[in-house]
Order: C-alpha cells, then structure tokens, then sequence
C-alpha cells in the first residue's frame, strides 16, 4: 500500500532481535514456515541467518524506496554477503534484485547489471516464478541503463512470460509499462503504443495499492 515508512519502522524494530539470537536456539530439524519462505533448503540448517538476511534485504527495499539511497545499499550488500556465507540461493536472489535496483538509482549501472545478473541465475534455479519474474525484470532494467536495448527486451520478455504463473494478473503492468519503455527506446512505435494501451487497461481494473 506504499506505506514505506510504516514498514520500515516495524523491521528496524525487528532487525536487532536477530542480532541478539543465538543461531541454534531453533534447532535444524525444525523448520518453521516462515524459514521455509525464506528460502532454506530443508537439508540446509542456517535458520537463523536466512532469516535475518531476509529482515535485512526487507529494510534496505523500504529505505530504498523512501530515498535512504546509501543506507538502503549498504544494509543491501550486507545481506548479500549473509547469503552467500550460508550457500542460499534464494536469499542470495532476494537480495540481489534490491541491491541492483538501488545501484541503479545511484548510477552505479555496471555492478547494477553484473549483480542483475546474478540474481536472475540464482532465481532460475527456484521453482519459484515471483522471483523470476522480478529478477528479469531488474535485469533488463539495468542492461537498458547500459543501452543494451535488445538485450532488456530479452530479459523482459521472459519476465512477462512468468505472469501466468503469478498469483494475481496485476503483475502484467509492471513489466508491460517496462516494455513499452524499451520498445520507445527501440524506436519500434507500434509495439510502444501496443504496449501503453494494454498498460493502461491492466491498470483501470488494478486496485491502487496494488500498482507497482
């Protein structure tokens, strides 16, 4: 519902909860619910710090989208580096498409593309098509800043292949505005105005605050 303040607030309440829990107060054979969304392997102990990466990569998205650009990445990469100290490709790929999209608001479009790239082969790996689906999406956003055009329309593509699969069909207007995007850039202006118009009527049946 955009509210980026209010939830932040709540995760940096959570955050130094994990910092203050031993890993094995939850012991591997038990696996939670939510430590399964998060991506753990049930083979896999770890419990704990695939859920605070997760807390963390939450907070850096929150403080991303508010402007705490800086803030947002650092507690981004060290997620990133939680993930791949316990082997998690899932929080590895979270994580990932947060960091590549505040790099790309920084401008830093080559690590944004290098770690794009990264997150979308750790997320082909997870039978998983929401992460798919936005890991694409970031990619071909940060191959667009690079003027790799056909490139981002590649990984778009395959990103809209991913909406079927998708638990609502508001998703389609997040990546079909994206195209639309590329296609100008393309100069293919037919596709563009194909693009807009079937944006625009994904949105009039979108609730609000379901727009992204």
């Amino acid at each position: 519902a955009g509210r980026w303040e209010e939830c932040n607030a709540k995760l940096e309440e959570a955050l130094p909860i994990y910092n203050q829990i031993n890993q094995n107060y939850i012991p591997n054979k038990f696996f939670p619910a939510p430590y399964v969304w998060a991506g753990l392997p049930l083979t896999e102990g770890m419990s704990f710090q695939a859920m605070q990466a997760s807390c963390m990569s939450q907070l850096a998205e929150g403080y991303i989208h508010v402007g705490k650009l800086d803030e947002g990445i650092q507690i981004a990469r060290k997620a990133l580096e939680i993930g791949v100290s316990i082997n998690n490709d899932w929080t590895q790929a979270m994580t990932s498409l947060i960091l590549c999209n505040g790099l790309i608001e920084i401008g830093l479009f080559e690590e944004a593309y290098y770690i794009g790239l990264k997150g979308v082969d750790l997320a082909s790996k997870s039978p998983n098509p929401a992460l798919i689906f936005f890991t694409k999406n970031v990619l071909g956003l940060a191959s667009q800043t690079l003027y790799e055009y056909e490139d981002a329309h590649k990984q778009l593509l395959e990103a809209l292949e991913m909406v079927p699969y998708l638990p609502s069909k508001h998703y389609l207007s997040y990546v079909i505005s994206k195209l639309c995007m590329n296609a100008v850039k393309r100069e293919d202006w037919h596709q563009a105005i194909q693009y807009a118009y079937q944006s625009i009527e994904n949105r009039r049946t979108t609730p609000a605050s379901l727009i992204v």
